[in-house]
């Protein structure tokens, strides 16, 4: 018995029941076979097995057998030079216990009338800038999904900025075993099910991913490590190593740290970046007593002199005239002289510290009615004065944006200096270069 040749690109059964449909013989089916196949630059078997087959499919045509690929049947109405309509209510009528897509009907009909044939567009055939585009305003979850499509659009996903505002890490002797974006556990980003050593290295994966985004912007980073060794071990030395190889500063509000080495909270402090980061929290890590923390050197780093509020749910030895630049601080210690306290109380109730050169020129006024958050620092500014100057801002005040009633809004991927710098020549009174500004 005469058989098809198992490579065909040709769905002989669905030609057949469409010609059939239409009244055509084997012959003129036959004779649109051959055209189809020299479009695509395929053999074809000769009219005797054809005609077998166009016999035993006809046997077919009042079943209700599963729709076969219809699209060689596009194909050859283009050939025939039938219309694009016709094409498709031929197809309705041939196939009528099967749906036809009007709109994937469309899309092959133009496909072969072009000539393209089989080359349907994928999504990482689209532009780059499209595709960032794209990707900015993806939801967590499909973000994950596009990092799994190919390795290009994973570079691209992973130069985008990342949705997630909030990361929490949990682990124990070092070894991260759960991962929270935006409060959504880390399993639901996985793509297979895991044993229990692949779980625990997928989790660390995703944590991986998300830091060394550059462009991650959080409102708290969560970090919870119970360790009874009061110094790093071995297994502590992953997460640590992590933070200590990221080659860029996280922007991050809120810091929560439970961990009971120096070394560890310094490494992860030292990645926060400056100008954004305003409040630190240093957690019991749920021993059975409060050991003291050393933090001597960690009063050192700029992220400490820069914070805003911290509180230490320790022990501490350190003088408190360390403390003296917060707005506000919760800490444990023994004792507190009477000297520190007085001046203590003499700082609270003092002037505000003044403005830098930065922010001065953007003070609040009776002639300011809208506020820029650049780096989590606040420049009062007149949408009058500025949509004047700048076509930019006209848009975004009085254009059809969010933000045009949006009391504060967020400047993102600058610098607050160099924004305020730039901002204040459109300003009466610029800011001057100084010896210390370059």
């Amino acid at each position: 018995m005469n058989r098809p040749p198992p490579d065909s690109p040709i769905d002989i059964r669905a030609l057949v029941l469409y010609d059939f449909h239409q009244r055509r013989g084997a012959k003129k089916s036959y004779n649109t076979y051959e055209e189809m196949c020299d479009a695509m630059g395929k053999g074809v078997i000769a009219f005797k097995n054809y005609k077998y087959w166009f016999k035993q499919y006809s046997k077919e045509k009042d079943r209700d057998l599963p729709i076969p690929d219809i699209r060689l049947c596009i194909l050859s109405d283009v050939i025939n030079g039938k219309s694009a309509e016709n094409s498709f209510d031929d197809l309705c009528n041939a196939f009528k216990n099967h749906k036809i897509d009007k709109e994937d009907h469309g899309y092959w009909y133009k496909q072969f009338e072009n000539g393209h044939l089989f080359t349907r567009k994928t999504f990482s055939d689209l532009p780059e800038d499209v595709i960032i585009e794209i990707v900015g305003k993806c939801d967590l979850q499909s973000y994950w999904n596009l990092r799994n499509v190919s390795h290009g659009l994973q570079i691209i996903v992973d130069q985008s900025k990342l949705p997630i505002r909030n990361i929490k890490v949990e682990g124990i002797d070092g070894q991260v075993y759960a991962v929270q974006l935006n409060c959504v556990p880390s399993m639901n980003f996985y793509q297979k099910s895991l044993g229990d050593c692949d779980y625990m290295q997928a989790t660390f994966k995703v944590l991986e991913v998300a830091l060394n985004n550059a462009k991650l912007r959080l409102e708290t980073l969560y970090i919870a490590n119970w360790n009874y060794c009061r110094r790093p071990t071995k297994k502590s030395e992953g997460l640590i190593n992590l933070f200590n190889s990221l080659n860029h500063k996280i922007h991050v509000k809120k810091c929560l740290i439970q961990l009971n080495h120096e070394e560890g909270i310094e490494s992860i402090l030292k990645c926060l970046k400056l100008g954004d980061f305003e409040e630190l929290t240093l957690e019991d890590d749920q021993d059975n007593g409060k050991w003291a923390l050393d933090i001597g050197t960690i009063i050192t780093l700029n992220q400490w002199k820069q914070e805003k509020h911290v509180k230490i749910e320790k022990l501490i030895f350190t003088p408190i005239e360390h403390f003296f630049h917060f707005t506000s601080f919760h800490i444990h210690i023994l004792s507190l002289e009477i000297e520190d306290l007085i001046k203590l109380t003499e700082l609270k109730m003092s002037a505000a510290p003044a403005m830098s050169i930065y922010e001065s020129p953007f003070a609040q006024s009776d002639k300011t009615d809208a506020i820029l958050v650049v780096e989590g620092k606040k420049l009062h500014v007149s949408k009058a004065v500025l949509s004047f100057h700048s076509d930019y801002f006209d848009i975004l005040f009085n254009g059809d944006f969010k933000e045009k009633s949006m009391q504060e809004i967020s400047i993102e991927d600058v610098t607050f200096e160099d924004f305020a710098a730039v901002l204040s020549l459109i300003y009466p009174k610029p800011i001057k270069p100084t010896s210390s500004y370059h």
